[in-house]
């Protein structure tokens, strides 16, 4: 699978050491990240995730439209994408974080 395999996503990708990792918040058959670029959360599948492990994802992010204008998206998670490792039930609480259906 692409999602599975960076390296077939993203074929100039140099080194898997180049793709960053974002915390993630499982609900039900998503995962939920927030994008620093987009300002914005990006949902991903993750009906066959194991919760435990980390997962590469292409990135979701994309162009806005604000004001008339087009914004072009700047975001470099779009050169190779992101792994996503779910927050544990630990950091959750630690965080203060409960919300209801959530599973970690």
């Amino acid at each position: 699978m692409v999602r599975d395999n960076p390296r077939v996503a993203y074929p100039n990708l140099k080194s898997l050491k180049q793709i960053p990792t974002l915390k993630g918040f499982v609900v039900g058959e998503q995962i939920h990240v927030w994008c620093p670029y987009c300002n914005d959360f990006h949902t991903h599948g993750a009906k066959d995730a194991n919760p435990a492990m980390k997962h590469h994802r292409v990135a979701h992010c994309f162009d806005r439209f604000i004001g008339g204008k087009i914004i072009p998206c700047s975001s470099p998670f779009l050169e190779t994408g992101y792994y996503i490792k779910p927050f544990s039930k630990a950091e959750l609480k630690r965080i203060g974080v409960v919300p209801a259906g959530l599973k970690g």
